[in-house]
């Protein structure tokens, strides 16, 4: 008799209760253990569940945090601490949104070959779903190098060339070119290597280069 009391303790049915009117329930309040919304309701009515069974998933949005999946040969350069910058794939908006990372797994993902690494939300988000795709990059430690968007570069060979601003002349804007050496675009950046001098309060063109080489080049022909 102990046990069973036990059990319809577990089941939030007071037994004292039953002691004093006798009377038997044919229903059972479940309390979730946390709060949150319900995803799925995974049973029907009249269904026979065993303890194995999932009756209703819940989430709760207390903790909601950034998962990643991360390749093994990357894995060695993240590390606890580290800046995340993300985007929500296929959403309505352009908006870089930021996280950092607070744990990285100790497994591989034996079929993918990837480890998850996990971050949270700076600052916290309330608008962001469970479960919604995002493209992130982590900002690992390296150098610091010179960078301009894709837009502001002329592929000219091995050499690229950008433009720098240097005065007005007849009520028009001069510029001039300016010999640099490009690494591959990532995320439409580029780190340029400046090959002549280049004072740092140098006004630079960030976009619409092909534009402006080519009013420079009819310029030049007109010559």
């Amino acid at each position: 008799m102990r046990a069973t009391a036990a059990q319809l303790r577990l089941l939030g049915i007071s037994v004292g209760r039953l002691d004093a009117t006798g009377q038997l329930v044919n229903s059972v309040a479940l309390t979730s253990p946390i709060s949150g919304y319900v995803k799925a309701v995974n049973i029907n009515p009249g269904q026979y569940v065993g303890p194995q069974d999932v009756l209703v998933e819940v989430l709760n949005r207390d903790d909601l945090h950034l998962e990643l999946k991360v390749f093994e040969k990357d894995v060695a350069q993240v590390k606890v601490g580290q800046k995340i910058l993300f985007k929500i794939q296929n959403a309505n908006r352009d908006e870089e949104l930021t996280a950092r990372v607070f744990l990285v797994g100790k497994a591989f993902d034996d079929n993918a070959r990837t480890v998850r690494v996990h971050a949270h939300l700076e600052p916290e988000r309330r608008d962001l779903l469970p479960g919604q795709f995002v493209a992130a990059r982590i900002q690992t430690a390296g150098a610091r190098v010179r960078t301009l968007p894709e837009a502001a570069l002329i592929q000219a060979g091995d050499l690229s060339y950008i433009f720098r601003r240097v005065g007005q002349d007849s009520g028009h804007t001069v510029f001039r070119r300016v010999r640099v050496r490009a690494s591959q675009p990532q995320h439409g950046d580029v780190a340029v290597t400046v090959l002549d001098p280049l004072p740092d309060t140098t006004q630079l063109v960030r976009k619409g280069a092909y534009f402006l080489d080519a009013e420079l080049r009819k310029g030049e022909g007109s010559d």
